[in-house]
């Protein structure tokens, strides 16, 4: 038989799937139905978030995001949560599992996916909560820091005017003694003149940093809690319908294959039966 190959023309193709169309149709239905059932037998999983803002205040911690991360899901944190709502787990990092921190700049959230909402809730409740009232407290402890410097400043402005006030007196007060040489007067006006150009000098410096700590005062900020962790209504997972959908794709592609391969090996095995006599023959 000349020019035989082994390909399969698509008409055949065509005519295979329709002579197997209940197969076709069916098998990808009880694929979906059989996903979506098991889907239904699977304990259902829900998700709480919560999203926190940094605080602005310069901390190696509560102002980096990569840090802030470590320690919300740090042992000192996680151990008494576990211990507080007694959580199923064996040890500190298997509860580690159940979270996720992802943080971006200045911005963070945690979430939990558990088989209880409420718990799920209250997990990510109480690390917030913590992680707020240590950050608070810092930024409280920063901002008194930066107050005291700044009391600290104004005093040595008050003293500084006080000083160049007297010095400037002293100089008017040598111009008119009567009593002191014009050696004396120069001497005693070039010191009082190195003095009053320093505290003006220092003056100067001590309101630009008044100035400069007044605008940090202003522009520090706590941090903030700008998504509460709500009580999730749906379950993540398992997504009954997502799992039909590939069920389905999965038993078609299936189907497909058997009669793909079916029509391959009727078409060749019968082109073997009519090869086997003229083998022999020859």
């Amino acid at each position: 038989m000349a020019d035989v190959t082994d390909e399969i023309e698509l008409i055949d193709l065509i005519r295979n799937i329709w002579k197997h169309r209940l197969l076709v149709v069916i098998v990808p239905i009880l694929f979906g139905v059989a996903a979506y059932g098991i889907s239904l037998w699977m304990k259902p999983t829900y998700e709480s978030t919560a999203q926190i803002v940094l605080s602005n205040m310069d901390d190696p911690v509560y102002s980096d995001a990569e840090n802030a991360k470590a320690l919300l899901l740090s042992r000192d944190t996680l151990a008494p949560i576990m211990e507080e709502l007694d959580l199923p787990f064996q040890e500190v990092d298997d509860f580690k599992k159940t979270l996720q921190v992802e943080g971006q700049s200045k911005r963070v959230a945690i979430t939990m996916k558990y088989s209880d909402p409420k718990v799920a809730q209250a997990v990510v409740d109480r690390i917030v909560k913590h992680f707020m009232e240590q950050s608070n407290a810092a930024y409280l402890e920063k901002r008194k820091w930066v107050e005291e410097m700044r009391r600290s400043l104004l005093q040595l402005q008050q003293a500084t005017q006080e000083s160049l006030a007297r010095n400037k007196a002293a100089l008017a007060s040598i111009e008119a003694n009567p009593h002191l040489s014009n050696e004396e007067k120069d001497i005693t006006r070039a010191r009082l003149i190195d003095y009053i150009t320093r505290d003006e000098y220092s003056l100067k410096d001590f309101i630009q940093q008044i100035q400069q700590i007044d605008q940090q005062l202003l522009s520090m900020k706590e941090a903030q809690l700008i998504e509460q962790p709500t009580l999730p209504r749906r379950p993540v997972a398992p997504k009954k319908g997502l799992n039909a959908i590939i069920g389905f794709v999965l038993g078609l592609m299936l189907a497909f294959v058997y009669v793909f391969i079916r029509a391959y090996f009727e078409q060749y095995g019968y082109r073997l039966k009519d090869d086997r006599p003229k083998a022999a023959g020859a």
